[in-house]
């Protein structure tokens, strides 16, 4: 088999999780920026 082929198709993936991992982050800071105005405003 093509070993070339296998590491691009490995390094896709890595991008992939980590694309994956970064819009995670992204959307947990959005929705604890949205919960503190929320909370601050209960007080």
């Amino acid at each position: 088999h093509n070993p070339r082929k296998r590491r691009a198709r490995a390094l896709a993936t890595g991008c992939f999780a980590r694309a994956y991992m970064a819009v995670a982050i992204a959307m947990e800071m959005t929705a604890i920026a949205m919960l503190v105005p929320a909370t601050a405003q209960s007080r």
